[in-house]
């Protein structure tokens, strides 16, 4: 929804998934009818994934959800200051984790 209609190889490369499993998730969304495919007119090789009025209304839903959930979690903590610098925390420990340190070499 955030990047709009996308080929099926460029969602995959977003998503961080190989093609396959996307295609295998995409059949699904649309059995469902969550997504639809349809052919790109400059190349019939390409189909592009578009969401549906189904998804379009769901993801309402779930922001409303998500910013209740964000107030309650940021309650009592300074705006705005607060959530760029706990962003920025955050990033940082995701980034050490994710260096490989000595103690990895050994195992």
């Amino acid at each position: 929804m955030r990047h709009g209609p996308l080929p099926q190889a460029r969602l995959a490369e977003l998503l961080e998934i190989e093609p396959i499993s996307l295609s295998r998730l995409v059949d699904r969304m649309a059995e469902a009818g969550w997504v639809e495919r349809r052919p790109d007119p400059n190349d019939r090789r390409i189909r592009i994934v578009h969401a549906t009025d189904q998804t379009r209304a769901q993801i309402g839903a779930a922001r409303h959800i998500a910013d209740s959930i964000y107030a309650e979690a940021l309650a009592g903590l300074p705006p705005p200051d607060a959530s760029e610098t706990m962003t920025a925390m955050l990033r940082r420990i995701i980034s050490n984790l994710s260096q490989p340190t000595e103690t990895d070499h050994d195992r």
